[in-house]
């Protein structure tokens, strides 16, 4: 993707450390709530739905503040909470903290990982054209994929040897992304022509933005539960696989997701946003019923391959959505806003699987049934936001052509 920006192409270099060092975590960190702290499956829940819940107002403040003192202060802000964070749980992890200081130290990690992610997305937005963007987010989404899927393997490898190793790892990995947005990203924020100061709000009013939100993010509460902790305590517990089996499973997706992008990103062109989600949403549903019939690796192997190429599809269209409908001086709010419903929504969705393999207990494969189910309903709501996603391009396209005239 030679024609991208050098801003975008180094913020692509941020996204592999981060998903090389930070990703991991995790996975990491739910079977060290489990085999190491020995916290229940509603515990662990729990903690990753407050850590996810927090996110929910990191992402306003981060949207609020993107728009007023702009993209390279934030930028710094949240790459410093991170390195601070992530040397805290190193050093809980090495002395052998009790829980409660750990799970406060992997909040903090958390809301630090927010912060980023409404500013980053403004800043790549601000220095691609429209024309650009599904290559300028997919690029940093295979930058990242990339990093997770080498990061997951020295993961796997690391919790045999002694889990604290990854601990540093991921320290090391947030002091080089904190250099980097310090010493090669400038500021990209150019206030528009006729700019008014923004009204002081942290949560858009935009109905359109809060309904493709909305509905996005509740679709993916569900399809994305293999994400969560669910699926490692799944396959260590009721499959009986190791803990290197998950590991690799999860770097055997982000190896499809770097390797399909590029035709799911032909396939976003033509087909349009809502169409490709839909599709991407049908794979994860019925590969999930999958996940509940086999326990065997290679079985689950070829499901994950299926999943991965609905993921290609399913991830980035918040993202492209937001992009396009958001006013320049406006867009630290508008991803602000949509990350925090993502965020509710992904506040959630720990709870919900660690809860229902609670209450599958004795048959835990129905907790994938249900999960896949569910999945199938939120695709009944497709085609009317196909609709209003047309309706809008649509508005937006005469807007452009009577500004023109």
């Amino acid at each position: 993707m030679p024609g991208l920006h050098r801003s975008v192409k180094i913020i692509g270099v941020i996204r592999f450390i981060g998903g090389f060092a930070r990703f991991p975590l995790i996975t990491l960190i739910t079977l060290y709530f489990y085999y190491i702290f020995h916290l229940s499956y509603l515990e662990i829940g729990a903690v990753f739905t407050i850590q996810a819940a927090l996110s929910i107002p990191a992402n306003l403040f981060d949207g609020f503040f993107t728009d007023r003192l702009g993209r390279r202060v934030m930028m710094i802000f949240s790459a410093s909470l991170i390195l601070t964070s992530s040397s805290a749980l190193f050093l809980l992890a090495y002395f052998s903290a009790p829980p409660i200081p750990f799970v406060i130290a992997y909040i903090a990690l958390g809301a630090g990982s927010s912060l980023q992610r409404p500013v980053v997305s403004s800043a790549v937005t601000d220095l691609t054209p429209e024309d650009q963007r599904i290559s300028a987010f997919s690029f940093n989404r295979i930058m990242s994929n990339a990093g997770i899927g080498v990061g997951l393997i020295v993961a796997g490898i690391a919790w045999d040897i002694d889990p604290v190793i990854f601990f540093l790892v991921n320290v090391a990995g947030a002091a080089v992304e904190t250099a980097l947005f310090v010493l090669c990203i400038p500021e990209s924020y150019v206030r528009a022509t006729g700019y008014e100061k923004p009204k002081s709000i942290l949560f858009s009013r935009d109905k359109f933005l809060l309904l493709i939100s909305i509905y996005l993010a509740g679709s993916i509460l569900f399809s994305q539960q293999w994400l969560t902790s669910i699926f490692p305590l799944y396959i260590t517990g009721h499959d009986g696989l190791q803990v290197l089996d998950a590991t690799l499973l999860y770097s055997l997706n982000t190896a499809v997701i770097v390797v399909f992008q590029p035709s799911a990103n032909r396939f976003i062109r033509s087909f349009g946003e809502i169409r490709a989600f839909a599709l991407g949403t049908l794979l994860f549903a019925a590969g999930y019923i999958f996940f509940g019939v086999t326990s065997s690796l290679y079985y689950l192997i070829a499901v994950v391959i299926v999943i991965s190429i609905g993921e290609d599809l399913v991830l980035m269209i918040p993202q492209l959505v937001v992009s396009r409908i958001a006013p320049s001086e406006r867009r630290g709010e508008y991803f602000g806003t949509n990350s925090a419903i993502n965020s509710l929504s992904f506040s959630i969705s720990p709870l919900i699987g660690t809860s229902l393999l609670f209450i599958f207990a004795s048959e835990q494969q129905f907790a994938w049934y249900t999960i896949s189910a569910i999945t199938f309903i939120t695709l009944l709501g497709a085609p009317f936001i196909a609709r209003r996603v047309e309706e809008n391009a649509k508005s937006h396209e005469m807007e452009s052509a009577a500004k023109e005239t």
